[in-house]
């Protein structure tokens, strides 16, 4: 029949392809049943081996905590006066998980433009300062409100950029103290480095000098944290929930306001001359005033400072304003030494309330050597009274012409040519000569050393614990800042104790002596060199001093007393850099510091005595 074919090998191959057809058919059908298999295990695995763990994944998606920085802490003077605070101020922040992919660098890029700095300087404040995805980098601090708006206006444009409100350090009474208070700025790597065990983290803010850094422990506060709700794209939806910062701890210091104002305002009236005053406690070691002279504005380093500002507000003033005069600069202590001396000889036997001296203004030692007036005869009270030089050259080198150690012994238990231990950074320890270390001393040597000059070096805190020795019986104090740290509440947390280290044994300095060094001190300012310091209502007991250290350059004028006589609660201690006579320069800033103390006002205090004096 025609169209059908009788080969019976066509019955073959159809039936074969047939068969490969349904061979091909079931592999299809294991293949797709092994990939729904492979399909409904990864959805076993995701949804219930993983499934707490993409959960949070997916909740962290949705919710971020955003950490609060917490102000830093306040600090008053021993009456209470508010020294240091914070105030609220706007920064610019990113937040890396807002972040678009590869939108970082257009982000910088009109950031850069709105807060007017270089790109390349936020992006390495972003990459130095990133800790992890929901931690803000802080890029900008108290930024003005004319930027803050004009970033606020671009903040649908801006992604991951936060305008927040963070506590920024504010000294309320400007330039006040501010050598002894310090400052504040951000962590820098090698701080992080040696902190980084102790919670400090990359951006923080942490005291850099002065007490900021010797409370920061104390003063900065525990961040709080706050919970937010975010769409898909990473806009805010709600604050789920916030945990308030804890604000830092008080800290009390031991100044007095009132002493340390009239220091600086004396200090200011010098027209350019440099300079620094002390005032302490003799019965604890208490630091009353520490001011330095030129200061600086201490809010500067709260924020980013260019080299160009930092060279017109501090580096171009030759005076260098950060160095701390009062404990970092070492001076020939002049006449003031002679407190010393003169315990030295007393104590040693070489003079005695009868010993007397001739001072025609000068004493051949090799050459003439002089005396800056002409005395006559003077005895141990009136050469202390008048600082006569002569006296002490002569019978200096009665006790020892050619080695310095028997005044040396004498100077370290006065506590010089080591540091007092005040807690703060870079103080100096001065110079105290010994036979040791210099090999060849001479007569001259001797007589210099017995006046303050020649090798010896002082701090004007050094010359203030000096002379708080003789006020306070020959009791060795380590100056203390800090007196406590109250919490919130006003409760006590730390206690700062007093040190001390009493004169005994060998090193006692004998009630006779004692009296005599003090009858010479209290003449100083009743009649002699420092009566510029004369008070109507209170006994003052004090020296002055001259200390050269070029030739034509004016000597270094210095002035330390101490008061009341009878009952000494307050010692001070003046030095002016090139001040020339401490009668002229140093010891009227002393006065007012005095008057400051004991809240005297110009007729209490009595008229201020016109004296030549060294």
């Amino acid at each position: 029949m025609a169209g059908h074919s009788s080969d019976p090998g066509h019955y073959y191959h159809a039936g074969r392809e047939t068969t490969l057809a349904q061979i091909r058919l079931r592999s299809l059908m294991v293949l797709i049943a092994f990939l729904f298999l492979v399909l409904l295990l990864r959805f076993w695995y995701l949804q219930i081996a993983q499934g707490d763990f993409y959960r949070q994944e997916a909740e962290r998606n949705r919710r971020a905590d955003i950490e609060l920085p917490a102000p830093r802490g306040i600090i008053r003077d021993r009456n209470g006066v508010l020294l240091a605070a914070t105030r609220p101020a706007f920064s610019i922040s990113i937040l890396p998980a807002e972040v678009v992919p590869n939108g970082l660098d257009a982000l910088l890029e009109r950031l850069a433009t709105l807060l007017g700095r270089p790109k390349a300087e936020l992006l390495a404040d972003y990459e130095k300062n990133r800790i992890g995805r929901f931690h803000p980098v802080v890029i900008a601090r108290d930024v003005p409100v004319d930027i803050v708006t004009a970033v606020a206006e671009e903040q649908p444009y801006l992604p991951g950029v936060l305008v927040r409100s963070e506590p920024v350090r504010i000294y309320p009474r400007g330039n006040f103290a501010t050598h002894l208070l310090g400052y504040v700025r951000e962590i820098n790597a090698e701080e992080l480095a040696r902190m980084r065990d102790d919670g400090y983290r990359s951006g923080d803010i942490i005291g850099k000098t002065g007490v900021e850094k010797l409370a920061d422990i104390y003063l900065r506060g525990t961040p709080g944290r706050q919970s937010i709700q975010r769409d898909a794209y990473g806009n805010q939806l709600s604050i789920l929930g916030t945990e308030p910062p804890i604000a830092g701890n008080t800290v009390n210091l031991t100044l007095d306001v009132r002493v340390q104002a009239a220091a600086e305002r004396k200090l200011q009236e010098l027209k350019g001359k440099a300079g620094a005053a002390v005032a302490i406690d003799p019965r604890n070691g208490d630091v009353l005033a520490l001011a330095s002279s030129p200061s600086f504005d201490p809010t500067i380093f709260t924020r980013r400072l260019d080299p160009k500002e930092y060279h017109e507000k501090i580096g171009s003033n030759p005076k260098y304003p950060l160095q701390n005069r009062a404990i970092s600069s070492a001076y020939p202590p002049g006449s003031t030494f002679k407190i010393v001396t003169s315990t030295a000889l007393l104590q040693n036997g070489v003079i005695n309330t009868r010993s007397t001296a001739f001072c025609p203004g000068y004493m051949v030692i090799g050459k003439p050597k002089r005396c800056w007036s002409t005395h006559g005869t003077v005895n141990v009270y009136s050469a202390i009274a008048k600082s006569c030089d002569v006296f002490f050259y002569k019978y200096a080198l009665a006790l020892s012409p050619r080695n310095p150690d028997p005044i040396a012994d004498w100077a370290e238990r006065f506590g010089l040519g080591e540091k007092t231990g005040i807690p703060l950074p870079s103080e100096a320890s001065g110079n105290i000569p010994r036979r040791k270390k210099y090999k060849h001393w001479y007569p001259g040597d001797t007589a210099n050393t017995s006046i303050g000059q020649g090798y010896i070096l002082a701090t004007p805190l050094q010359i203030a614990r000096m002379i708080s020795v003789v006020a306070n019986g020959g009791t060795l104090y380590r100056p203390r800042v800090i007196r406590n740290v109250t919490d919130l509440k006003g409760r006590v947390i730390k206690e700062f104790p007093v040190e001390g280290k009493k004169l005994t044994g060998a090193d006692a300095i004998r009630p006779e002596v004692l009296k005599i060094v003090r009858e010479g001190l209290r003449q100083t300012v009743a009649h002699g060199t420092g009566a510029v310091a004369r008070l109507e209502k209170i006994a003052v007991a004090g020296k002055t001093g001259s200390a050269e250290h070029h030739r034509q350059k004016a000597a270094h004028a210095w002035f330390c007393c101490y008061a009341p006589f009878e009952n000494p609660t307050i010692a001070i201690a003046v030095l002016v850099e090139e001040g020339g006579h401490g009668s002229t320069s140093s010891g009227p800033i002393a006065r007012a510091m005095l008057e400051a103390y004991f809240g005297l006002d110009k007729k209490e205090a009595g008229p201020i005595p016109t004296v030549r004096g060294d």
